[in-house]
Formats: structure tokens, sequence, C-alpha cells
């Protein structure tokens, strides 16, 4: 599965409002689990992702 990092969000008109490539390829793997309503054992799940995401970078989605 193909992420999308920072500058692809951001070509798609989407900024999202972090620096950090991981928390963004994060968000849109939780993204994807969440719109195809399935947890993805090999991308640690929503929860997995979520906090991941948070670690990745504190203060994502403020």
């Amino acid at each position: 599965m193909s992420l999308r990092d920072c500058q692809a969000w951001k070509d798609a008109g989407l900024p999202l409002s972090t620096t950090s490539n991981e928390a963004c390829k994060l968000f849109d793997a939780t993204l994807t689990q969440f719109i195809k309503w399935t947890n993805d054992k090999s991308l640690g799940g929503i929860e997995g992702c979520l906090s991941k995401l948070k670690a990745a970078d504190p203060t994502f989605g403020e």
C-alpha cells in the first residue's frame, strides 16, 4: 500500500497541520482503514496507527 506523505496531501489540495511525513502517512493509513471499515494488521490497525501518529506528532490535528 502506498501511503501519502505531506507533499502528496498538499498536492491534492489538502495540506495537513504537520511537517512530519511519518504522521502524514499514518493519517493516510488510519483514514484508509476507516473508509474500508477494516483493521489492517500489517499497519497495526486503526488504534495502532492513531497511537503511532500521536507519537510522531503530538500536536497533529490541533
